[in-house]
């Protein structure tokens, strides 16, 4: 019997939110293989990648830690939306993290539709506005 075919194959990932959720998403896609890119908003002060860091360091500081070896978290690599939002082009599989405000998701889904190539799965992990 053959092996089933996915309808995509998800190499790259990019996960937009770097707090709880999101660091922990990028994490447990970096242990299982992935190159995820991690955005967040640029830091006010700093270096302007400084948020989506601290969120990831945080996330793999925890107990228990989303990573089962700390060399998986060389798999992902940290951005901020402002300047990294164009290398989601580069990602096979999209992932929604952010705040959940309605007019701050519409503002980070034109940027995504913008930047993102035809065809890549968006989804949202949202717990409190309805999206269907």
């Amino acid at each position: 019997m053959a092996s089933p075919t996915l309808p995509h194959s998800f190499d790259r990932v990019a996960v937009l939110g770097s707090g709880v959720m999101g660091s922990a998403i990028a994490c447990h896609l970096a242990q299982t293989g992935h190159d995820v890119l991690l955005l967040d908003l640029p830091a006010k002060e700093g270096p302007r990648n400084a948020v989506a860091d601290g969120h990831l360091k945080a996330c793999i500081k925890s107990k228990p830690s989303p990573l089962y070896r700390k060399a998986f978290a060389k798999r992902i690599t940290t951005g901020n939306f402002e300047d990294d939002m164009p290398q989601i082009a580069g990602c096979d599989w999209i992932i929604e993290v952010i705040v959940e405000r309605l007019d701050i998701k519409q503002i980070v889904f034109a940027q995504v539709e913008e930047h993102r190539k035809p065809g890549t799965p968006i989804t949202s992990n949202t717990s409190g506005i309805p999206i269907g």
